[in-house]
């Protein structure tokens, strides 16, 4: 006779379980697939920088580049080949996997590309992102740098706004330290008017941020400003040195009697408050570089921040930004005639 219904209920909530848990996990595995192809989308539209005719060595002369980086708004990639093309994936023949561009997705997957799929796939990208630290300092051209690394697919970690050192660094598996460094003076001053213009003036008509909103004042300044937020800073920026760094630069001379008040102030400043010294403390610290490991950092590559030359000209902080990807090349397992077709 059939059985009632209280003794079939039980087994046809399993199975309803059972069918919820499937459709979550393929879901699941879609969101991984859709995440992997999406990476960097914000950053599609890539600066268009050419690599023609360079070596691994550093040249004497810049690279002349086709165009310039723009930042915040960038160029399209002017030779983008459209022609779609499959990937290859190769395990065993060495032969042709040496005439391909080897990266790894972001779910581990390795892949064999040809230079068209390779700047297609934005998510595949070169070296072990655990060997490769990037001290990105606050308002030294850190954000520039960063846009160009994952244009060319190099893959790093990253630490902004404050300095953070872990057993990575000091033990492995980090062994180059990537890092930007700017006049202090102009720093300073890019710092304050940087702070000062994110924050809502008594007449300011751009709209005030809230938690949520998925327009950031650091991301939009010309259209979002904080209006709540770091109030503290906020005062000392606008009211007590009235929009002006030579005010505050002025009370941190000795003589002044405001020396140690506006000292304290100083740290108020986000990007401001931490110097070269606080960022490298464990390169300079004879107890914590005593504490560096055969497999921690090895190497520092320092990039320096000037001012553009002209329009028609690339930056000095371009063109060491280029030296260093093509010193990360050499670092990771590429041979030349891959480096040759990635340039």
């Amino acid at each position: 006779p059939p059985r009632p219904f209280a003794m079939i209920a039980p087994e046809f909530n399993r199975i309803i379980s059972c069918i919820i848990v499937l459709i979550a996990i393929g879901l699941t595995f879609a969101f991984m697939i859709d995440l992997e192809n999406s990476f960097l989308s914000s950053i599609s539209s890539s600066p268009a920088f050419a690599f023609r005719n360079a070596s691994i060595s550093s040249s004497a002369e810049p690279l002349q580049l086709e165009h310039q980086y723009q930042h915040p708004q960038i160029t399209a990639r002017s030779e983008t080949n459209t022609n779609e093309t499959s990937e290859v994936v190769v395990d065993d023949d060495e032969s042709e996997a040496s005439l391909l561009i080897p990266c790894t997705t972001l779910n581990g997957r390795s892949l064999f590309l040809n230079a068209t799929q390779f700047w297609k796939r934005r998510g595949c990208l070169i070296g072990n992102m655990d060997s490769l630290r990037f001290f990105h300092l606050g308002k030294g051209g850190g954000g520039t740098i960063e846009f160009i690394l994952k244009d060319y697919h190099v893959a790093f970690e990253r630490n902004h706004p404050r300095p953070r050192f872990d057993l990575k660094l000091l033990r492995g598996p980090t062994t180059t330290l990537l890092i930007n460094i700017r006049d202090p003076v102009d720093r300073f001053v890019s710092a304050f008017k940087w702070r000062a213009l994110l924050f809502c003036g008594k007449d300011d008509t751009r709209v005030k941020y809230t938690k949520g909103n998925k327009r950031p004042p650091h991301i939009y300044p010309d259209k979002v400003c904080y209006g709540g937020d770091h109030q503290e800073e906020k005062q000392m920026l606008h009211q007590d040195f009235q929009y002006d760094p030579n005010l505050l630069a002025e009370a941190l001379c000795e003589d002044s009697p405001d020396f140690e008040t506006t000292a304290e102030k100083l740290k108020l400043i986000a990007h401001a408050r931490y110097s070269l010294n606080d960022w490298l403390k464990f390169l300079v610290d004879p107890e914590m570089y005593s504490a560096i490991g055969p497999k921690g950092i090895r190497k520092v590559m320092a990039l320096t921040t000037e001012p553009r030359v002209g329009n028609n000209h690339t930056s000095l902080l371009d063109w060491h930004t280029q030296q260093a990807i093509l010193e990360l090349y050499s670092y990771s397992d590429l041979n030349d005639e891959q480096i040759e077709l990635i340039l």
